[in-house]
């Protein structure tokens, strides 16, 4: 796998089939290793981590709750000025306000697709990839 080198990936890049990258150059580099050798077999203990069963040990042991910490806010909850109030923005009510809000996400929209088509541009373009993978 090819993945930006981000702290949301960090927990895939401890995997010897994990490719990551920090700009364009090692992207193409990366791609094009992963596009022509096969991937190592992994061991045990990568397949463990990679099951349902390691994330679901993952995910109760980032959500536990210390017991101080439950007894201190069961006894915040449990107090009369206890509550939660939420103001939500007003919603937009006329035509001009929603024309305004429409044409930001269109421009975004427009934004996204040069880039998009840039990048695709830059990945034909390279002479780094192959031919028969562009």
């Amino acid at each position: 796998v090819v993945l930006p080198s981000h702290p949301s990936n960090d927990f895939f890049a401890q995997f010897p089939n994990c490719l990551t990258y920090t700009n364009k150059e090692e992207f193409v580099g990366n791609l094009y290793f992963a596009l022509t050798h096969s991937p190592e077999p992994l061991a045990d203990e990568y397949l463990h981590a990679l099951s349902w069963e390691a994330a679901t040990e993952r995910l109760e042991a980032a959500g536990c709750i210390p017991e101080t910490e439950a007894e201190l806010m069961a006894e915040a909850l449990s107090s009369e000025a206890a509550g939660i109030e939420i103001t939500l923005p007003p919603l937009i009510e006329d035509n001009q306000g929603r024309q305004i809000v429409a044409s930001g996400l269109r421009r975004s929209r427009t934004r996204y697709r040069q880039f998009r088509s840039r990048l695709s541009q830059e990945v034909v373009q390279s002479k780094v990839l192959p031919n028969r993978v562009k």
